[in-house]
């Protein structure tokens, strides 16, 4: 069985990827765009935060190789967003808007002088399921 794109551990045709003495969070100001508007429509609830990451890990195999991080985040949102029916076909080629999301889903949106509050106060942790089998 062959392993997906992102579960690259122990793989030894993989290079190790050598830490960068200074990292900076954006290195380009799409970046920033990419990861706010993210956020932003996350707040919509429309999915969960384990269903964006598996967006961004079910990416095809080259795209996934070839992807920067932030190209990642993109294209797992994109691919998000159309199977909501927030956005279509057209939309995505062009990159202009040619319907509007469910009254619903617009008004749950984040608004940009919201965000940084958001993103201070961080996200929940606990979720509602079912009673663990085992204790401590």
């Amino acid at each position: 069985m062959m392993k997906p794109p992102h579960d690259m551990g122990g793989d030894p045709s993989v290079p190790i990827i050598p830490d960068k003495p200074h990292d900076p969070k954006f290195e380009k100001e799409w970046h920033r765009r990419v990861l706010g508007i993210t956020i932003a429509v996350g707040a919509m609830g429309a999915w969960s935060i384990d269903a964006s990451r598996y967006a961004r890990e079910s990416l095809p195999r080259s795209d996934y190789n070839k992807f920067t991080y932030y190209e990642k985040w993109l294209g797992g949102l994109i691919n998000l967003l159309f199977q909501k029916g927030l956005i279509n076909k057209y939309e995505i080629q062009s990159g202009r808007v040619d319907s509007k999301a469910p009254l619903e889903w617009r008004q749950k949106v984040l608004s940009v002088k919201n965000v940084g509050a958001v993103l201070a106060a961080g996200a929940p942790t606990r979720r509602d399921g079912p009673q663990p089998i085992f204790s401590i």
